[in-house]
């Protein structure tokens, strides 16, 4: 569970489907990185400054951290701070990453009818797109799977972001820094911030960290836990390593309400 603009609940359905692919894509980069650059930040990777002193370990234990706060219902909502909002603004950052990837791609290979995963981020959008638009409003606009306006993407991203991210507090955080504790503690009864907001610490991570957090989301997205060795990360290959499965994410059920209370 989590404390989302729409209330303490986690994601359901398309929206959930969408959020767990990108986890995996997101996690996917970062840990190919860990071999050869063990204790390296990312901020050559995720451009969202909260999280740039981090190192590839500590982002994929906090991916594992948000997924499983967002997604499973029976798991107690956490207080929200700036790195828990800024890694589930990662996780969104790296859908638009994604998509303007595809939409490359695709371009490139000209490949539009040929292939059904030319549009497989952009099918997952709009499938949570239609499934979270109020029924009762002025329908939304959501773009053709095959539309490759970068820009019509982007508000349906922001759209959904802002469904689970009630404000970008988490970007004040150098802000807040360089005031003087008396000045940020005004700003912050003013903004209605939280006292605790920013002063989360994120506790140092391993390798071996990183790989128990991504093997328990992936478990968790697939309903699969993957063997420890394909993390990467330095780990022995087994003599009769195979290729990896196709990772297919769950359906995430639909049949409890937002505001589920498991507690």
């Amino acid at each position: 569970m989590y404390e989302t603009t729409l209330g303490t609940r986690v994601l359901r359905g398309a929206e959930a489907r969408l959020v767990a692919s990108v986890a995996w894509s997101l996690t996917d980069h970062l840990r190919k990185m860990v071999p050869s650059s063990q204790g390296q930040t990312c901020s050559d990777l995720i451009d969202i400054p909260t999280l740039h002193a981090l190192t590839m370990e500590q982002v994929i234990v906090l991916i594992d951290r948000v997924t499983m706060f967002l997604l499973d219902p029976a798991v107690r909502a956490p207080k929200r701070t700036a790195i828990l909002d800024a890694t589930i603004a990662a996780l969104y950052q790296q859908i638009a990453d994604d998509v303007q990837s595809e939409i490359d791609v695709a371009a490139d290979l000209e490949a539009y009818e040929d292939d059904d995963d030319d549009t497989l981020i952009r099918t997952m959008l709009v499938a949570a797109s239609e499934q979270t638009s109020d029924p009762e409003s002025s329908p939304l606009h959501t773009p053709h799977p095959e539309c490759a306006v970068m820009e019509s993407w982007e508000l349906v991203i922001e759209r959904l972001r802002d469904r689970v991210l009630p404000d970008t507090d988490w970007l004040l955080e150098a802000d807040m820094l360089d005031l003087q504790p008396g000045e940020s503690a005004k700003m912050k009864k003013c903004m209605g911030i939280d006292n605790d907001y920013f002063i989360d610490v994120m506790a140092d991570a391993s390798v071996d960290d990183a790989v128990s957090a991504w093997c328990d989301m992936m478990q968790r997205i697939s309903g699969r836990r993957s063997e420890k060795w394909r993390f990467g990360g330095g780990l022995p290959v087994p003599e009769d390593a195979d290729l990896p499965p196709r990772i297919e994410i769950l359906s995430f059920t639909e049949n409890y309400p937002d505001n589920l209370e498991l507690f």
